[in-house]
Formats: structure tokens, C-alpha cells, sequence
């Protein structure tokens, strides 16, 4: 997918829902698709620590760039 779209960034997959656990995002009614993680973003410190979360339920639903971005800028 990461090549047919010509990504220039790395896409990482978790198919054993390690992540998707240890982060709270397990949508347990993923449809069709079976488990699934729920619509988040998530910014973490440099010690991997989460700073600011934003889930929802709707993945049409983001926060803007100008949040993030405002959320970045405040972390020491």
C-alpha cells in the first residue's frame, strides 16, 4: 500500500494488536474487519510517554493541525 501510494514515510502495521492493546484503542466491534483500533492520535514525549490523546469514534473526526501542532509546541 505504502508503495502503490509512494509514501515517503514508513507505515507501520500491528496485526497482534500489541500496540493497539497497551494504548487503550481496541474497537472489540470492528465489523466485518474483526478487531480494529479506534480513530486516535496520539502524541508522545521523548520518553514514550503519551502527552495528549485524541479518540474518537468517527474516523472522519481529527483534530485540526493547528491543535496538534499547538500541543507539540508545549511539550519541554
Amino acid at each position: 500500500m505504502a508503495s502503490d501510494l509512494e509514501l515517503e514515510f514508513r507505515v507501520l502495521s500491528d496485526p497482534e494488536l500489541i500496540v493497539i492493546e497497551s494504548f487503550g484503542l481496541r474497537h472489540e466491534a470492528g465489523g466485518p474487519w474483526g478487531d480494529i483500533a479506534r480513530p486516535a492520535t496520539l502524541v508522545l514525549d521523548r520518553q514514550g510517554q503519551v502527552v495528549w490523546r485524541d479518540v474518537t469514534e468517527n474516523w472522519r473526526v481529527r483534530p485540526r493541525p493547528d491543535e496538534i501542532l499547538a500541543v507539540l509546541a508545549s511539550i519541554p
